[in-house]
């Protein structure tokens, strides 16, 4: 008899993980929206360079934002003093591909910026807050060393650094 419980107890418990795990994958599968910003390509590079300086690329579903973030704690000084590993890593891709993911980068400045401003006049103060003191002085951050490291491998790029600024400016008030 004691046996017999214990049988039950334990086809029960598979019997309801793997409804639960299957569950998780048709949910994801149905309902998850892969975020599209960067192409497979893209991603691969963002993900690179970040890595070089540890830091990675995110997404936040809940308010749709694109990101990218100092994963290790290190202080900001630490973070430059690592500016060659950003250089040597920037090194691997043309100038022109660099420049298309720096506009991109600061699009998704743009972009935190425009929400934050937002979510500040809607008195939504966990996502202002969120916004503000923790993902656009990291972007800003990331966005520093890319443009550093671009200069110190393409010493004339600044004028197209500027440029892509600016278009990237420009498309993030369309939206």
């Amino acid at each position: 008899m004691k046996l017999k419980y214990g049988k039950i107890i334990f086809v029960s418990t598979v019997v309801l993980l793997m409804s639960t795990l299957w569950s998780c994958s048709t949910f994801n599968s149905l309902f998850y929206v892969e975020n599209k910003y960067f192409t497979p390509k893209e991603r691969g590079i963002v993900d690179d360079l970040a890595l070089s300086i540890d830091f990675r690329r995110g997404y936040d579903n809940k308010i749709e934002l694109n990101y990218v973030y100092a994963a290790g704690k290190f202080s900001q000084k630490e973070y430059w003093s690592r500016k060659h590993l950003f250089v040597q890593a920037i090194r691997k891709y043309k100038k022109s591909t660099c420049l298309g993911i720096l506009k991109k980068i600061y699009q998704m400045e743009k972009k935190a910026t425009i929400d934050m401003k937002k979510y500040k006049e809607e008195e939504e103060w966990d996502n202002y807050t969120y916004i503000s003191k923790y993902i656009i002085p990291e972007i800003k951050q990331f966005i520093a060393i890319f443009e550093y490291s671009m200069k110190k491998v393409w010493p004339r790029s600044s004028e197209e650094i500027k440029a892509e600024k600016l278009k990237a400016e420009e498309d993030a008030l369309k939206q």
